[in-house]
């Protein structure tokens, strides 16, 4: 047996599809728990109050984030560039998703005003600042010999 052949046979005992199901657990879990107030944590008693809720969060986030990254890594190989823009996407629908299930859970409410134009603008003037500021530090380093 090889050493290469030790060193990744612990990454092989759990598949992909076991640690997509073990994903899914968790999502489903704190969905139940955000939503109806029940679950693992909160049916383990070890927890009460605003720490049931922020556990419950948090298990949203990793169950997702290890949802993503696994799709991510099966699309990586294939589609390349696309695999990330999409993954960016649904890390956003996740973020907003708990954010949803927490205060629908909590019985209240919360309304978002996204100025995309406003945004927009603020990015192009940033972007214009800074590649500015790189292109001076270019002819800077350039004109005093530092940089090839």
């Amino acid at each position: 047996m090889s050493l290469n052949d030790l060193r990744f046979t612990r990454l092989d005992v759990i598949s992909g599809q076991r640690k997509m199901l073990f994903a899914l657990l968790l999502m489903f879990d704190s969905l139940i728990g955000l939503s109806y107030d029940a679950g693992l944590v909160v049916w383990s008693g070890l927890f009460n109050g605003d720490l049931v809720w922020m556990l419950q969060s948090f298990e949203m986030m990793s169950g997702g984030l290890l949802a993503i990254h696994l799709v991510l890594g099966s699309m990586r190989q294939r589609w390349g560039w696309v695999g990330i823009v999409v993954s960016l996407m649904l890390l956003i629908v996740l973020i907003l998703g708990t954010l949803e299930l927490l205060l629908s859970g909590l019985g209240r409410s919360a309304l978002v005003n996204y100025n995309l134009s406003a945004v927009g603008l603020s990015g192009m003037y940033w972007t214009a600042a800074y590649l500015s500021v790189a292109a001076g530090l270019t002819l800077t380093y350039k004109v005093q010999r530092f940089g090839n």
